[in-house]
């Protein structure tokens, strides 16, 4: 790489027009916000499983979150699982 071609990614960078793309094993010493690791997807899944009732034969993270987020009662549930094993700040907004 060029030094042109180094400032004007870094240009990008600072103006905060850049992605970026790591692999699934970024975070995984990353601690949510009661310093336990974060889930793995399977991990997740069980949870969801767990607030929702669903028996937990395999079932898919992406139906699972569905289902809870378009249940009234699961869907704040949802909300705050998700706060409290994906991030470790309060300071996070979630929009459904």
């Amino acid at each position: 790489m060029n030094i042109e071609s180094m400032e004007e990614a870094i240009s990008y960078i600072g103006s905060g027009g850049c992605i970026c793309f790591v692999g699934s094993g970024f975070s995984v010493d990353a601690l949510d916000s009661n310093n336990k690791n974060l889930p793995t997807a399977r991990d997740l899944s069980k949870e969801l499983c767990l607030l929702s009732g669903v028996d937990d034969s395999g079932a898919n993270l992406s139906d699972l979150a569905e289902y809870c987020q378009s249940d009234s009662l699961l869907a704040p549930q949802l909300k705050e699982l998700l706060m409290e094993r994906l991030t470790n700040s309060s300071e996070v907004v979630l929009f459904f």
